[in-house]
Formats: C-alpha cells, structure tokens, sequence
C-alpha cells in the first residue's frame, strides 16, 4: 500500500498538508482548491487509501466488495425497500461477495456524509436522492473510488436514470387523449430539479393540447399531505376532471378525501399519479392507482452492475443509462386511446 509520505512527496506538498485533505478537511482548514485536486489526482494515480479503508479492503478480501448505499433520510425514506429489493435481486446473479452499507444523509448535506475520507472507506458508493446542493459538491470532488448515482444525470459519473420530463408529460397527453379539458396537479415542494421539471413538464403539455390547468397546490409527500391537498382543491369550487398527482402515497391520501365528498373516481373525474412506492399499494388500495411507474428495482440492479463494471474497468467515460417511461392503467384512469 502505498504511504502518506509517498503521496505528499508525488503531490509535492507535506504530509500533514496530505493528510488534512485525505481526511476532508481541505475547506475547512483553508487550502486551495488547486492544491486538494493536486493531491486527490495523486492518491488517485498511485492508489493511496487511508488507513481505515486499506485495513477493511484488506481483511475482506479482493473478491469481497463493499459498496456504500448513500440514501437521503426525508420522505423518500419509505422508498429505499424498493431499491433494495432490485440490489437484492442482483446479488443472486452475481458470483462475488457484495456487502451494502448503508449510508443516512441528510438532504443537502451530502458534503460531510460523503467525505473523502468517508468514501474511503468502501469499495464503491451509489449516491441516491441528491439535492442540486449534493450535486454540486460531486461535481467538484474527485473521488478515489466509483460512483454510481441513481436518477441524477452527470458529465462526471455513470448513472442509472429516467427522463423526468416525461414522467410529467405522458399524465397530460394520456388525460388529453381520453378528452380531458381541466387538470390540476398536487405534489410536493421539490427537492432536486428533476421534481419540478416533472411538474412543468405536464403544465406544458397540457398546454399543448389545450388543456386548462386548474391549479397547482403542494403539501406534504404523504398520505396525509394526498388529503390536505385535495380538500383544499375541492373548496376551490369548480372541479377539475383529472388530477395528477407528485406521488401515489398523495394519491391514496385524495382517495379519502374524494370519499368525504362523496366524489366518485373515475366517474366524477379520473387520476394519475407518479409510481414511486408500494406497487401492492397502488394495485389493491379502494381504487387502485393508475400510475406513471419509477422503474426503482430495475435501476436499483442498473446501479450495481455499473459499479461491478467500473471496478472491472469497463468504462472509461461516464455515461447515463435512461429507462423508459411506462404507463399503468389500473381504475383510477383508464388505457390510452389512439391518436
């Protein structure tokens, strides 16, 4: 293993100097960008690790990978099980030993939960739910380990994504196809871009095929928040006739109220919701949730075989592997007509 002495001397800087930035403290203990990268590009370039992750790479062995699963803790908490079941999934098919790490973060602070140091630790990481904050501070960092980032695009790293855009615009052309002509949209207050290009995607298209948008209100990401928000739309007075919910955890929380109302779905107005939890949930709920599916297991199994392949040494530039955009017609809307 190479030593800190031998990756100051190469970076041309002390050792202590080395070993603040190893320990991601560069910022805090004011030394400059230039010289971080300097050092990073050279603990790259001869393998440097800290002693912590060589000790643990080490002890379990060049077959045995250990992967860090990086996960916000905010509402999207509920969703890793989805994630885990595709990990899970491809761990059958995979000869080597895999541990998955968990790692909390929370959201916007993913800077000192992904430290240099930190990272070391691991074979590899995927970086999940990343703010535009958190994104930023993997662009500027150069990591001495893959990453992998799941539904984020990147110039610097593989990912395993959908196209967000469409998962806002196919709701508004499948409800102005079956001759829909007022929508409103409840979601939650966006937490990275891709949450608000959904929304402005449909706001779009609804344009497009002359739709009136009714409103657009927010709550919070939960049953809870699916049922304030609703209230609030139904006092506005005029009903729209569809409704296109942020999450299907918004949209079952409408369904109680809708029955409050003695609203009746599809027959007073019909819903479609983003599909990013319980798929049980959204097939066997009073209604069931017609749904613009996030293929979460099948990007899950993505991320995990492009952190086997960065490791093997497969890819030498970063690239995106987008999956289609799906539609679920159960009874809360109905199929697609033909244009």
């Amino acid at each position: 293993m190479p030593t800190l002495k031998e990756l100051a001397i190469l970076a041309g800087v002390s050792p202590t100097t080395a070993s603040v930035v190893m320990r991601g403290e560069g910022n805090r203990r004011n030394i400059s960008a230039a010289t971080q990268q300097k050092i990073m590009d050279a603990a790259k370039k001869i393998g440097y690790q800290t002693n912590l992750a060589a000790r643990r790479l080490r002890s379990v062995g060049e077959k045995h990978t250990v992967v860090a699963l990086y996960w916000a803790t905010d509402f999207r908490a509920p969703m890793m099980v989805r994630f885990l079941h595709g990990l899970q999934h491809a761990m059958l098919s995979i000869e080597r030993e895999i541990d998955i790490m968990i790692r909390p973060y929370e959201n916007g602070a993913l800077r000192q939960a992904a430290s240099h140091q930190n990272l070391s630790m691991f074979n590899a990481a995927i970086i999940c739910n990343a703010s535009q904050k958190d994104m930023e501070y993997l662009e500027e960092m150069t990591p001495l380990i893959p990453i992998v980032l799941y539904n984020r695009y990147s110039e610097k790293f593989c990912a395993a994504t959908i196209n967000n855009s469409a998962l806002g615009s196919l709701p508004a052309r499948i409800f102005a196809l079956r001759g829909h002509q007022r929508a409103s949209v409840i979601t939650s207050e966006p937490v990275f871009t891709e949450m608000q290009l959904r929304t402005t995607a449909f706001l779009q298209t609804a344009k497009e095929y002359k739709m009136e948008t009714a409103s657009v209100i927010h709550e919070q990401n939960s049953m809870q928040g699916g049922y304030t928000g609703t209230m609030k739309l139904l006092e506005q007075g005029r009903l729209p006739d569809c409704i296109f919910f942020g999450s299907d955890a918004m949209a079952m929380g409408a369904l109680r109220a809708f029955f409050h109302k003695g609203i009746q779905i599809p027959r007073d107005l019909e819903c479609i919701s983003i599909g990013n939890g319980d798929r049980d949930q959204e097939e066997n709920s009073v209604i069931s949730v017609s749904n613009v599916q996030v293929p979460m297991e099948d990007m899950a199994e993505k991320c995990l075989n492009l952190i086997l392949e960065l490791l093997e040494g497969k890819h030498k530039k970063p690239f995106s592997f987008e999956f289609p955009i799906v539609y679920h017609p159960l009874e809360s809307c109905g199929k697609v007509p033909e244009e």
